[in-house]
């Protein structure tokens, strides 16, 4: 593989970039992760960034009270657009090999996505993970996912989207997913937008102990957000609030979210990702009182 990217960086349009990504979550059980990841990639041409070829190589640290877990990830990914006669249609595919104490696990995801009917966009995904969790790290747990996302826009200001899909765990559990968000733009000049959205799954082998696996639960959040763009910085300043409610087995409790995020434009061959956030949702994990914090930063730099 790296052969192959040596030889194809020395043609006359290929464009070289160096990647990293860095992770950091805990949660209010004591559960720690730390990712470190970084790699090398090709974009197939200067003008199409979106096309590209690559590989990367991670560190993962899990730690949580009496636990701790080192595992290391060696991958390859790559995207495209395919020229369908229609429209253009975007594919990406990722494939990791994930080396843990005693055991290892292919992982990996593959995704096409597009614009249909003028002004519908959609996502298929298919996905294979780990879980992780200390019971579902302990235990080998894994996971498959396959999801389908729509985005519409009603009017310019009133904007919908859902996802369904389902996910089959090696313990058994088979997960049913459905998520729905409603947003209106509240002031285009500054960004400004009011969200609704609502999430339910349902375990079919409840409670498992390798995870958060209720027999049913549902949330919803009422959120504001807004987008600045700093061109001081070629990037775009984004944050939202939510709250709102999630029932466990019928058992309700509140809940809220919050994240700010600052990117780099899109379309660029340079780019950059940090963002940091909060979500006591037990959708994430954990119950009731449950409250996850995270902060992540990536970037790609070409030379």
């Amino acid at each position: 593989m790296v052969s192959a990217l040596w030889c194809f960086c020395h043609s006359a349009t290929a464009q070289p970039f160096a990647t990293g990504e860095a992770i950091y979550s805990k949660d209010s059980d004591g559960f720690q992760v730390n990712s470190l990841t970084a790699g090398f990639g090709l974009y197939v041409s200067k003008e199409k960034f979106f096309e590209r070829l690559g590989f990367k190589q991670s560190s993962l640290d899990f730690a949580a009270p009496g636990f701790s877990m080192h595992g290391n990830g060696t991958g390859i990914y790559g995207a495209k657009i395919l020229p369908l006669p229609s429209v253009p249609v975007k594919g990406e595919v990722e494939l990791t090999r994930l080396a843990l104490p005693g055991w290892s696990a292919n992982t990996g995801a593959m995704q096409i996505s597009g614009q249909a009917m003028q002004a519908m966009n959609y996502e298929i995904r298919a996905e294979k993970n780990i879980v992780d969790s200390v019971m579902g790290l302990t235990n080998r747990v894994t996971y498959s996912a396959q999801t389908v996302a729509v985005d519409y826009p009603f009017t310019p200001r009133i904007n919908v989207a859902g996802v369904l899909g389902r996910q089959s765990f090696s313990d058994q559990n088979m997960r049913t997913l459905i998520k729905g968000k409603a947003s209106y733009v509240l002031s285009e000049d500054y960004g400004l937008r009011t969200y609704l959205k609502l999430t339910r799954h349902t375990n079919s082998l409840p409670y498992t102990g390798n995870y958060f696996s209720p027999d049913d639960f549902q949330d919803y959040h009422l959120g504001f957000g807004f987008r600045r763009r700093l061109a001081m910085l070629y990037g775009v300043l984004s944050a939202y609030a939510e709250a709102g409610s999630q029932a466990v087995d019928g058992a309700d409790s509140p809940v809220h979210g919050a994240q700010i995020r600052l990117e780099a434009f899109l379309g660029r061959p340079w780019y950059y990702d940090l963002a940091a956030g909060v979500q006591t949702s037990a959708g994430t994990g954990g119950g009731s009182d449950y409250e996850y914090r995270y902060a992540r930063a990536s970037f790609v730099w070409p030379f």
